[in-house]
């Protein structure tokens, strides 16, 4: 686990948006029993998805003008998304992110 932790770090230092190596990163850490760590790196890469999907949207927005239900379907994936953001920090009693990010830093517990 040690391994696979450091070499999704390695990834994450040269692309700290690699959805992949956020996901399994989680995944090490809640085989570690680091489930603080897990739920922030859950959260990075929910973030990252969030992003691509907005800029998705953004994109089509530009491609798509007569196909209002695809657009609304993209709208539709990304609101869902955000509220996922949302409810796992309201459950884990974390504050909502802003869009500053200011307050980002989570706790983590002793390993």
């Amino acid at each position: 686990m040690d391994q696979a932790e450091a070499l999704c770090r390695a990834i994450l230092r040269a692309d700290a948006g690699h959805l992949v190596a956020l996901h399994l990163l989680a995944a090490v850490q809640t085989r570690l029993g680091r489930l603080l760590d897990a739920l922030a790196s859950t959260i990075a890469a929910l973030e990252k998805e969030i992003e691509a999907l907005k800029a998705e949207i953004d994109r089509l927005n530009g491609v798509i003008s007569g196909s209002s239900d695809a657009l609304q379907t993209l709208q539709e994936i990304y609101t869902n998304r955000v509220n996922s953001v949302s409810t796992i920090m309201r459950a884990a009693n974390l504050p909502l992110l802003t869009k500053d990010r200011s307050h980002q830093c989570l706790p983590l517990m002793p390993t």
